[in-house]
């Protein structure tokens, strides 16, 4: 157990936080999604695990969940494709905003600016962050 946390000592606070955000989030999120327990919250509807898959949500769900638990392997293992993967996690949410919008279509204004705009900030962020400013933490890695 010990091996395990090892690198996470030896991480700086934000990439810690993006590891084990990422993989309990997606963890928590895929067997939410696959087992349909609990609610969503989908910008201002709340769907149950039925619901979600009846809608279409299901299998974006999977997916993101899927991105995330591996992004965060990733970066616990200072590989370098993981630092696309978390990139690709705001990509990857686009589904869930174009059916939300197909339900919903007067609140497509609304929606760039709560969640298009947001994501690509955090995007953003997260480029310089991985990529630029921690760039020798998965340089080490190799």
């Amino acid at each position: 157990m010990k091996r395990l946390f090892e690198p996470l000592a030896a991480m700086p606070r934000i990439l810690r936080l993006i590891v084990l955000a990422s993989f309990f989030t997606g963890t928590a999120v895929l067997i939410a999604t696959v087992f349909r327990v609990g609610t969503f919250r989908i910008y201002d509807e709340t769907l149950s695990g039925e619901q979600l898959w009846s809608e279409g949500y299901g299998p974006f769900f999977v997916i993101i969940a899927l991105i995330m638990i591996a992004a965060g392997v990733g970066i616990l293992k200072g590989r370098r494709w993981a630092r696309w993967l978390v990139l690709l996690i705001y990509v990857a949410a686009s589904p869930v905003l174009f059916i939300y919008s197909r339900h919903h279509p007067s609140q497509n204004g609304y929606l760039l600016w709560i969640f298009v705009v947001p994501a690509f900030l955090w995007a953003a962020f997260f480029y310089w962050y991985l990529f630029h400013k921690q760039k020798h933490f998965f340089a080490q890695a190799l």
